[in-house]
């Protein structure tokens, strides 16, 4: 009697799988010029990558002049998600607040995309920034955020790799339940209104009347609150 081999089929459509997936890559390859690496042949080598990465950060510093002594703060003045987008006038009030008072060097991250944005702010502000919109990828950005001393935002991704690189940040939450997701340990600051009841979820869908309210709550959120916020995690006097 002829026994079914499970382990041994299931082998045998993993590699039928993995050389369909290389013939078609190969395919794709030479039809659009692009050249081909098997990389179970030819591995990257993730270190050496990494430098690269974190070299072309250190080079974007040196030609903005900046360096380990100066009080950088990267901010991140845009989000997918549109009700948990701050004023964009705040940022700017905030990030003068930074600079005038904490002589902070502000360096703002963001995509191509996000470039109006960003310079709509850097145009509205009393004091000099500097942008890295579109200059960085967003495996690259890992690489630059480790050289902020604090890094602010409202919820959003690039808020959560800074904090996963235990840099210090300030989450400017506005009403949403932060035991749902936020930013852990002891190095951030969640800026919310005391007196507003946790009642946003950002994963259960929830009626246009609550998404309206929690955005203007987020926008009763002053640059003083998050200033504040921000000196204690500085420690600034």
């Amino acid at each position: 009697m002829i026994q079914f081999d499970e382990d041994k089929q299931n082998r045998k459509m993993s590699d039928l799988l993995k050389r369909e997936e290389e013939e078609l890559v190969q395919l794709l390859s030479a039809k659009y010029g692009i050249e081909y690496i098997d990389l179970s042949v030819n591995p990257i080598n993730t270190d050496a990558l990494r430098l690269i990465e974190e070299k072309k950060a250190e080079d974007f510093l040196k030609e903005k002049n900046l360096n380990s002594d100066d009080l950088i703060i990267g901010m991140s003045v845009t989000v997918g998600n549109k009700i948990k987008q701050w004023d964009l006038s705040k940022f700017a009030s905030l990030a003068d607040l930074l600079v005038e008072r904490a002589r902070a060097k502000i360096i703002f991250t963001g995509s191509a995309d996000d470039r109006p944005m960003v310079e709509k702010v850097q145009q509205t502000m009393q004091n000099k920034s500097v942008t890295a919109a579109g200059f960085f990828k967003l495996y690259e950005l890992p690489a630059l955020l480790k050289n902020f001393k604090l890094f602010i935002s409202v919820d959003s991704g690039p808020l959560y790799i800074a904090n996963a690189l235990n840099v210090p940040v300030v989450d400017i939450g506005g009403s949403g339940d932060i035991q749902e997701q936020a930013p852990s340990g002891d190095k951030c600051q969640i800026v919310q209104k005391n007196n507003y009841r946790p009642f946003q979820s950002f994963i259960i869908p929830i009626p246009r009347s609550v998404q309206e309210e929690y955005f203007r709550h987020l926008q009763e959120i002053t640059p003083e609150d998050v200033f504040e916020a921000s000196v204690k995690l500085l420690e600034i006097k």
